[in-house]
């Protein structure tokens, strides 16, 4: 960085093109992942646990939950980004010690 120049992203083209490729790949990943992963969560709820049987009925809506709940949060994250991105203001000028 010669000359103190300070690496920013102050093109709004840019900013949405990595909101839009992002929330893209967020997006398939879930329906991409979501198919695999309930034949996981069905294949426990159809297993034998014996004595455990309570414990499992129990856990695995939590387990399903957080599985979502993973995911939404991982569309949230660029929603906050992207906003934060757009209304943050940055200065025309930087402050500079003086001694």
């Amino acid at each position: 960085m010669a000359g103190g120049e300070i690496l920013t992203m102050d093109s709004i083209v840019r900013i949405v093109s990595i909101f839009i490729i992002y929330s893209f790949i967020v997006v398939t990943c879930f329906y991409l992942f979501s198919t695999p992963m309930e034949l996981v969560f069905t294949g426990f709820e159809d297993a034998d646990f014996g004595d455990a049987e309570d414990e499992k009925d129990s856990l695995m809506p939590t387990y399903r939950a957080t599985f979502t709940l993973f995911f939404a949060l991982f569309i949230s994250l660029p929603v906050t980004w992207f906003v934060m991105k757009i209304f943050s203001r940055e200065p025309s000028f930087y402050q500079v010690r003086r001694y």
